[in-house]
This record gives C-alpha cells, sequence and structure tokens, in this order.
C-alpha cells in the first residue's frame, strides 16, 4: 500500500488531501487499520479491480465509487489506420509551445476543457477549482522542465499536448486537450498519431499512458492506436468535515 500526503491539493482545492493506492497484496484488515487512522478532509484511494471485499469495506466507510483508471503502455509501433484517419491525422502538426502561448492555453483550459475529471464531476468542488488544479499542475511541469506542444491546422492553434520523460527510452504524454470550438474531425486520432511521432523522433521504446473511462473519446483514441492495457484501478473518494 502507497500512502501519499498530497499537499499541493490544499493549494488547488483548499482541503488537505491523502491519496492512498492499494496493491493486491494488501488485506482488508490492513486497509481497514490505515483508514481508521487517516486525517484528510479528502482521501483519494485507488483499488485493484475484484477486489470485492476492499470495495465493500469502502462503501462502508463513506467512500463513493468515482471512476476507473487505466494504465497502458504502446511499443512506438504506428498503427495500421485508414487512409482517411491518416490524411486527418497528418492534417495537424505540432511544435513546442512558446512561453507567451501557454496563456492562450490556461485559458482555453479555464473555458472548461476537462470537463470528465473527477475534480469537476465532485460537487465537493467548483468547476473553477478544477480548472486551476490543471493550470497549476501545468505550471508545476514547466518549472520541472517538462515539455509543452501546441497543436496546429493551417497554422490555427487547435489544441496541445504535454511530453513528460520517464526515462532516456520511456516517455509519458500524461495530459491533451483541444481547444475549444475547434472540433475538427480526428483531432484525437490526430492528437496519438502526433505523441508517437514524438516518441520515435527520441529513440523511445514506450508510452506510458493513464485515462479514465469517464472519457470515452479518450479511452476509444488510445484503444484504436493499440495501446495494450497493464492495468486497472477502481477510484473512490472521502469528503471530511473535520479532520
Amino acid at each position: 500500500m502507497k500512502i501519499v500526503d498530497a499537499f499541493w491539493e490544499k493549494r488547488n482545492l483548499g482541503v488537505s488531501c491523502k491519496e492512498i493506492e492499494i496493491e493486491n497484496c494488501d488485506t482488508a484488515e490492513v486497509v481497514a487499520e490505515k483508514l481508521s487512522g487517516m486525517e484528510a478532509e479528502y482521501t483519494v484511494v485507488k483499488t485493484p479491480i475484484a477486489r470485492t471485499d476492499i470495495m465493500e469495506l469502502l462503501n462502508e466507510n463513506g467512500f463513493n465509487f468515482i471512476e476507473c483508471m487505466f494504465h497502458a503502455t504502446h511499443n512506438l509501433k504506428m498503427p495500421e489506420i485508414s487512409s482517411v484517419q491518416k490524411r486527418m491525422a497528418e492534417a495537424v502538426d505540432y511544435r513546442l509551445m512558446k512561453e507567451d502561448e501557454t496563456e492562450e492555453l490556461f485559458s482555453e483550459i479555464r473555458k472548461g476543457m476537462f470537463v470528465t475529471d473527477r475534480i469537476f464531476l465532485d460537487s465537493h468542488f467548483t468547476d473553477s477549482q478544477a480548472a486551476e488544479r490543471y493550470v497549476n499542475w501545468i505550471k508545476d511541469e514547466i518549472a520541472r522542465g517538462t515539455e509543452l506542444y501546441l497543436l496546429t491546422h493551417k497554422e490555427k492553434h487547435v489544441g496541445f499536448f504535454i511530453f513528460k520523460e520517464i526515462s532516456d527510452e520511456e516517455f509519458n504524454p500524461f495530459l491533451a486537450g483541444i481547444y475549444s470550438n475547434k472540433s475538427l474531425p480526428g483531432i484525437g486520432i490526430a492528437i496519438q498519431y502526433n505523441v508517437i511521432k514524438e516518441a520515435q523522433k527520441r529513440n523511445g521504446k514506450l508510452l506510458h499512458a493513464y485515462f479514465s473511462t469517464n472519457n470515452a473519446p479518450v479511452m476509444n483514441a488510445h484503444l484504436l492506436f493499440n495501446y495494450e492495457i497493464k492495468a486497472v484501478n477502481y477510484v473512490y473518494v472521502k469528503h471530511s468535515k473535520t479532520v
């Protein structure tokens, strides 16, 4: 079991937060003991699938299911896609985002880019809190040297993706999105296509991706490009008025 003090959520959401990742080797008794001593206004628990003992325990302790998260990988072999899909994908270019273009990105996020996010869907938080959480997250990643890429179509800005290096050969494009009023056909395909191209350019061997069943288009785009599911977790949350 891994327990993380997600102190950054105090800045983002105004609450103390603990994130717990349960492993298959953890017994329900051990989990119950850890939960009994947990002091946080917002607790997030990720549990492996098919652990009904843990699921029942979480329900009994006031946790609510909010999403199912996939961890998937890609071997960087570009899959066969239809000629129409390839034409749509290649119509979208990408380049490193300039510093002054990040403000445009933040503005797009504040318009409601991520409406399937578990924070956005949680009635305990506001839409603006959910958006600012992404803005702060991206700012933190920029400070760590993570690179942002701008997606363009006929020189118009249509979206972005963020490319994080895990090692010399493994990468995690952990966040991507489409700008408002830019619902081009196949842009989701273009994002995946260009992410793979960038990893290939870097002589990578593996891409890691994490996505939620709350976002069916993103899930389908990953499956279209033959990402292989490695792990699945159910995510539960609990709000406590006092700590």
